[in-house]
């Protein structure tokens, strides 16, 4: 049986900032525009302005709830049917 955990699609499908800096800056935009985080530049904001940010992703209640929002949206949309399907699917498209 394959269990399924949205959570872990996210942090496997998530663009390292070592891959390209185009599609890094971009999630980044998109998160921040969407208010789910906060941007950042790790090699140039110093200790004190990356701890103040996490800071405020913990404390300020619009992350959490919106956080949430994207959480139900996101699992609504993409049911465990739906994802072993595409799955399934890209795994067949690569079949040689």
């Amino acid at each position: 049986m394959i269990t399924f955990s949205l959570s872990k699609l996210l942090k496997a499908t998530t663009t390292p900032p070592s891959a390209s800096q185009n599609c890094y800056k971009s999630n980044a935009a998109r998160i921040f525009y969407h208010r789910l985080g906060l941007r950042g530049e790790i090699d140039r904001d110093s200790p004190q302005l990356i701890a103040e940010k996490i800071q405020a992703l913990l404390t300020n209640p619009l992350y959490r709830q919106n956080l949430h929002a994207f959480k139900e949206k996101a699992e609504a949309k993409y049911t465990e049917e739906r994802v072993l399907k595409l799955v399934k699917g890209l795994m067949k498209s690569n079949e040689l």
